[in-house]
This record gives structure tokens, C-alpha cells and sequence, in this order.
């Protein structure tokens, strides 16, 4: 698994969207310092956020919001 570090809004966003996304969201949150958690994916899951990012030339917490931006619409 891929372990990110993320805001915690980031992860609060990616929790209400989780369903819609086809994730099932952890109600274990693990926290690794004030306002940051840490987020696991799967290898497939990571490789096309990878992708995605590095088209984009963005951090990988912009493209999860950007992602969960667009399914909240």
C-alpha cells in the first residue's frame, strides 16, 4: 500500500465522497501530526493518482481534492 499525508480536511472530503468514488472509507483515523493524517491506497488506486498528478504537475492532496471536487458537483 501507498501511505500520503494529507490534511485533514482533505481526508474529511475524501470520506463523504468515499461511496461515490467505489472506496470504502476507515473510520480509524490516523493522525501523524496537528491538522495531518495519513491516507492508505491500494497499489492500483496510487499508481492512477500517480498518473494523474504528474499530468497535471500537482501534489498528490491537489489532485485528490481536485478529484472529490468533482464528484461532490
Amino acid at each position: 500500500m501507498k501511505s500520503y499525508q494529507i490534511k485533514s480536511e482533505t481526508a474529511d472530503r475524501i470520506r463523504a465522497a468515499a461511496e461515490s468514488l467505489g472506496l470504502v472509507a476507515s473510520d480509524r483515523r490516523e493522525i501523524v501530526a496537528p491538522g495531518v493524517e495519513v491516507l492508505h491506497l491500494e497499489p492500483f488506486a496510487a499508481a492512477k493518482l500517480e498518473t494523474l498528478r504528474k499530468a497535471a504537475k500537482v501534489s498528490a492532496e491537489v489532485m485528490m481534492n481536485r478529484i472529490v471536487g468533482k464528484v461532490a458537483r
